[in-house]
């Protein structure tokens, strides 16, 4: 495999009723070093086969005070008119990318974003998804879960009358003969540098999509839950299985 660059990038707009939501704790760790331990295990890995720098675009000053411990780290400032909440994610990492490279000197071959709301990953997911997106073609590469509804057996929408219709019309009589359907669980994204830059115009199902799917648990995203207390106690249940205890620990030593 010939050696290759990637931008590793967390991304986060300031919350006007949460300002401290990202570096309050959930279980007894703060929510950023998750995300901050999981993009330095990635890199650790990625060194040995190519090049990987390390930034965070955000507008939130707990985030940016929070990060000045971590100089390996670059902060970038995000532009006002990233912040709006129309603007897609997707131009966030453009944003990402162009500061970088021209900061840096460097041509990156993708980014890798993890999203710091979704505390709970494996090690192994974050390696081989690497993997997975190295080895095939695709411009995308996204995580997800099983989903626990199928559009094409038990989801409905209500018409202009108010009476639930199908969302997708289908004669379907058991879930088992509806084609597989899965959820974004806004874990991890993954984007060809040149896609991205030089061929995307409106939105990422321009390009070759490919999916990577994760433990059902990796559903649990703190900024989807309406009770995160619920949240972390499972969170407590599951950071003491090897798989996924070696992030928090690594997030424990960033304490120190």
């Amino acid at each position: 495999m010939a050696d290759k660059r990637v931008l590793i990038c967390l991304c986060a707009r300031k919350d006007a009723l949460a300002p401290e939501k990202y570096v309050t704790r959930f279980c007894d760790i703060p929510l950023y070093l998750y995300s901050v331990a999981a993009a330095h295990v990635i890199a650790s890995w990625f060194e040995e086969i190519g090049g990987v720098d390390l930034c965070i675009n955000t507008d939130d000053e707990a985030l940016k005070s929070a990060m000045e411990r971590f100089p390996e780290w670059t902060v970038l400032l995000r532009n006002p008119r990233l912040s709006e909440p129309s603007v897609p994610k997707e131009d966030v990492y453009r944003d990402c990318l162009v500061q970088m490279e021209r900061q840096k000197r460097v041509r990156y071959d993708f980014l890798v974003d993890l999203d710091l709301m979704a505390p709970l990953r494996r090690t192994s997911d974050l390696i081989q998804m690497v993997g997975q997106f190295l080895s095939t073609s695709v411009d995308v590469l996204f995580s997800v879960v099983s989903s626990r509804s199928n559009p094409y057996y038990n989801m409905v929408q209500p018409d202009e009358n108010g009476l639930a219709r199908q969302i997708i019309a289908n004669t379907n009589t058991n879930l088992t003969q509806a084609p597989d359907c899965y959820e974004l669980n806004s874990s991890m994204y993954l984007f060809s540098r040149d896609f991205l830059i030089d061929e995307m115009t409106f939105d990422l199902w321009q390009g070759r999509v490919g999916l990577y799917e994760m433990p059902d648990i990796g559903f649990l995203n703190l900024a989807k839950q309406k009770q995160p207390e619920l949240l972390e106690a499972i969170g407590f249940q599951l950071l003491g299985k090897e798989e996924y205890a070696a992030i928090a620990q690594q997030a424990k030593a960033f304490m120190e």
